[in-house]
């Protein structure tokens, strides 16, 4: 189910030389028939009953849906045109105690917003 050994092998290795680290292959990295598999699995991994989940609006399509069957509550921040840029003291302002995910992705989808060197700090 993790996919096969000698792709998670290759993967690993090709993480530990460009970037220096120790990727384990057999615990450490899993393969999903694509990103939507994978943010499914994950949304569903990690959130439980009551659980918040922070999204960036307009968002990909299975974010809510997948959190929603996992019982969590999604808190939405929208982007505003004509920059699209993510507005951090709005996440700020919505971060709570039940707070358990904020999905980001760069480029975002669908605006196209690509995050910048301070967002990613």
């Amino acid at each position: 189910m993790p996919g096969i050994i000698e792709l998670r092998k290759a993967l690993a290795d090709k993480m530990n030389s460009c970037y220096d680290c120790a990727i384990q292959p057999d615990s450490e990295i899993t393969i999903t028939s694509g990103a939507t598999e994978a943010i499914f699995t994950t949304i569903q991994a990690f959130i439980k009953s009551g659980d918040e989940v922070i999204t960036i609006e307009p968002a990909y399509d299975s974010y809510v849906p997948s959190v929603l069957l996992a019982g969590g509550k999604i808190k939405s921040v929208q982007l505003r045109a004509p920059d699209y840029k993510i507005d951090w003291q709005a996440i700020r302002l919505t971060i709570s105690d039940r707070t358990k995910m904020i999905i980001l992705n760069s480029p975002h989808n669908p605006s196209g917003q690509i995050l910048n060197y301070r967002d990613l700090k």
